[in-house]
């Protein structure tokens, strides 16, 4: 355009030195005067007329180059030896730069790290002179990520000084996805046809080309290149030729989803062999004809061998999967049995009040410490259950808005030993309880919660609880058939921590994925959330934090307060008649606890060694009630009870299993029995007595309450000194309740001022409340 624009003002100088030549010329004769004012007018204006239409030309060229720059999908960019970039063309925008949002940066900070040593290379071809086409390089978006370009470029002026580079670049980032697609799928079907040990081809049917890909030698006789169809069908054997050919008209004719054949193919070792071969046709003519065909072919003899060793692989993993499930039963039976009589006499012994304060303690350790064993037994057995697919539900009304309290608390001490924050955010509309497996849900909040706290070292969590009517944007989950009112709920952990790489995301949830050592934890959870209708999801972005959710139905149930268990309330006996119950159990230790728990309370209890035992005794004192254990000798609670149903005058009386045995067989095994109900061991002393008291219609008879002892909060509490409160919070992160209780009464006999604190501290170690020992001493340090 510069050219253009300095050939004009040439041009246009040397009309006007013509003229004045001229003038000068004709002005001398003066008879012509105006004749050569007419002519010289005239050329002027013709010179004007010139010199206007050239340079309307040239706007225009200049518009039309212009426009074809603007709408080009290229991208043109002119940048100076140092990379600072002095125009690129609109077309720029695709890489989300706005027009005039590059000038004067520099284009070298758009490259990728790793191309600029093409570009060191390029430059001293441009030195030279050349024209450097096809450059393949990354330019970088201005989201961040950098998409492939290919690039020609030219130096300006040409000479060796390389002033200026115009560079004309084409996105071609979608072609190489294409092809790194086509390349993986290619790659996917090869491995397809290697593991299958079949054939595919593609058949050109206008002209009976054959067209193989993946094959082996023996493929079907096929060469490398492609072969015709009627040379394939004088492999085929006579027997089944005619079979072949109806089969594969059927299907050209579009009577036959697919072609599907089994017959016999010659080899090139001259054997027959039993294949088969599946195609279907992929286009057609305007008149319907049949153009193209797709298909595989597979050695069935193989293929049955393959399925037999596939058939004795899963027979063999399913009996390792019984012997496995067997030793697991066996090994909780075992265990469960004599922690069924150590946690029995500890619940009775906590309960006696004319224990000193040191066998009080002992018995508190003994029972922390058998119901510790338990868990690490239950959890033992859910791995089990996950692995077998076994695990299900224990479906309960529970205090919601109770229970994901507690839950909060004891993440915010954990935050708290770390020294990051913790916020609980519940929305307003949470309902009270609901219907719903309390323990599983608590085990997937306190899972996610741990790992939180466990990966974040600066900032904090936060744990957010909120119904759909709160702005969670999902659909409400509406009003049941009996008119019971459904919330879908959404529970969030979200953190600051290190985060998760994308390359991780899609195995968090695998069992002891290395990235962040889950262990199991994100795996069991995963699976607790999909039982329970949910879906656990992940979002993460590396050192910037990780975010937790999922979602869940729950029905919700009325709750009324202020009522006491018989945990909280001490039962001395019930109304009415007294009531005879019969313990059958081949375990001494268990007829005991049984017996010296239910005994004080009113009961009659009679002790039974066997199932047949537990029948003669029960049709000689007729009892209401009776606790069967399932496995015994001679006859087993099984029998026995399936005998008693028999029987008229023990028809009504009613069963109760108790058994050491946690596999989902053994109870549904109980209700077919015959059985009432269900209770595992070790035995819940208040899950027991409730049960009675729903089977019998009870109405107990609790030891009346001191009215006039003062309760925590008519007495003030003394703090005692700073260094003393430290000790005591560093015990409990220990959980040394021991040392707790101990240091707690030394404080009480140093002053007695300190008497309500030690009380305070103390209660909370007999209950082994250690999270909230914490608790309770964070708001004194």
């Amino acid at each position: 355009m510069i050219i253009r624009k300095k050939s004009s003002l040439f041009v246009l100088m040397v009309i006007g030195v013509w003229t004045v030549i001229l003038l000068l010329e004709l002005c001398t004769e003066e008879a012509n005067y105006w004749k050569t004012v007419l002519q010289v007018g005239s050329l002027m204006g013709v010179n004007l007329y010139l010199i206007a239409v050239w340079q309307i030309q040239d706007q225009r060229q200049e518009k039309y180059f212009q426009g074809l720059i603007e709408r080009g999908t290229d991208i043109i960019q002119v940048f100076t030896e140092d990379g600072t970039i002095i125009y690129h063309s609109p077309s720029h925008s695709t890489l989300g730069y706005a027009p005039g949002e590059l000038v004067d940066k520099s284009a070298f900070d758009l490259f990728h790290e790793a191309d600029m040593a093409k570009w060191q290379e390029v430059y001293q071809h441009l030195l030279q002179g050349e024209d450097i086409r096809g450059v393949v390089h990354r330019i970088r978006h201005k989201d961040g990520h950098y998409r492939y370009f290919e690039s020609d470029c030219v130096n300006h002026l040409r000479n060796n000084s390389v002033n200026a580079v115009i560079m004309n670049a084409r996105d071609i980032s979608e072609l190489r996805l294409m092809k790194e697609t086509l390349r993986k799928n290619e790659e996917c079907l090869q491995t397809a046809a290697e593991v299958s040990g079949s054939a595919f081809f593609e058949a050109d049917l206008r002209t009976g080309d054959i067209i193989p890909f993946s094959l082996k030698p023996d493929d079907y006789s096929f060469n490398e290149s492609a072969c015709k169809l009627s040379e394939l069908l004088k492999h085929v054997h006579p027997d089944d030729l005619q079979k072949v050919t109806d089969t594969l008209d059927s299907h050209m004719h579009g009577e036959t989803p697919l072609f599907y054949c089994k017959f016999r193919r010659l080899t090139e070792t001259y054997m027959w062999k039993w294949c088969l071969s599946i195609g279907k046709i992929i286009q057609r003519e305007n008149d319907g004809t049949p153009s193209r065909m797709m298909g595989m072919g597979q050695d069935i003899l193989g293929a049955e061998h393959s399925g037999d060793k596939l058939q004795k692989a899963k027979e063999a993993a399913e009996a390792a999967a019984r012997l496995k499930c067997e030793f697991m039963a066996d090994m909780s039976h075992e265990l469960r049995t004599p922690l069924n009589g150590i946690l029995g006499y500890t619940q009775i012994l906590r309960r006696d009040k004319s224990l000193t304060e040191r066998q009080a303690n002992a018995i508190n350790i003994i029972h922390r410490s058998g119901e510790h064993l338990l868990s690490l037994i239950n959890d033992i057995t859910d791995i089990s259950k996950i692995e077998t697919g076994r695990m299900e539900l224990e479906l309960t009304d529970f205090h919601m808005i109770r229970s994901l309290k507690d839950i909060a608390e004891i993440a915010r001490i954990r935050a708290q030993r770390k020294r990051i924050t913790f916020d609980y955010t519940p929305s307003h509309d949470l309902p009270a309880a609901v219907h719903g497996d309390e323990v599983r849900l608590r085990q997937v909040l306190l899972n996610l919660l741990d790992n939180a706290v466990r990966f974040t070292e600066k900032g904090g969590l936060v744990f957010s609880v909120r119904t759909d009517s709160s702005g969670a944007g999902f659909p409400s989950a509406g009003i049941g058939d009996n008119g019971q009112r459904f919330l879908k709920i959404r529970f969030e952990v979200k953190d600051t921590g290190i985060g998760i790489p994308n390359e991780d995301i899609k195995d968090i949830f695998s069992p002891f994925h290395q990235a962040r050592e889950t262990g199991l934890g994100l795996a069991i959870s995963q699976r607790l959330v999909r039982m329970m209708g949910g879906e656990l999801n992940v979002e993460s972005i590396p050192n910037q934090g990780t975010s937790f959710w999922f979602e869940l139905r729950f029905p919700e149930v009325r709750w009324e307060d202020g009522t006491e268990s018989a945990d909280e309330k001490n039962i001395i006996s019930f109304k009415g008649e007294k009531k005879k119950l019969l313990v059958a159990d081949d375990v001494a230790i268990n007829r005991s606890f049984l017996k010296d728990t239910l005994g004080p309370l009113g009961f009659e209890v009679t002790e039974a060694v066997n199932g047949s035992d537990a029948l003669n005794k029960a049709l000689k004192i007729r009892p209401d009630l009776i606790l069967m254990d399932l496995v015994m000798p001679v006859m087993d609670g099984f029998e026995a009870t399936r005998h008693i149903r028999k029987m008229p005058e023990l028809k009504n009386v009613v069963v109760i299993a108790v058994s050491a045995s946690m596999s989902d067989q053994s109870q549904d095994e109980t209700l077919a029995a015959g059985f009432d109900y269900y209770i595992s061991k070790p035995v819940d002393i208040v899950n027991l007595i409730d049960r009675i008291q729903m089977c019998l219609e009870l109405e107990w008879i609790y030891e009346e309450k001191d009215e006039h002892r003062a309760t925590d909060e008519e007495i003030p509490i003394v703090t005692p000194p700073r260094e003393e409160v430290e000790i005591l919070f560093r015990l409990a992160m220990k959980g040394d309740i021991t040392r707790i209780t101990e240091h707690a009464r030394k404080l009480e006999t140093s002053d007695p001022a300190f008497k309500p604190f030690g009380d305070r501290i103390c209660e909370l170690a007999e209950r082994f409340m250690i999270n909230k020992i914490e608790e309770f001493l964070t708001q004194y340090l």
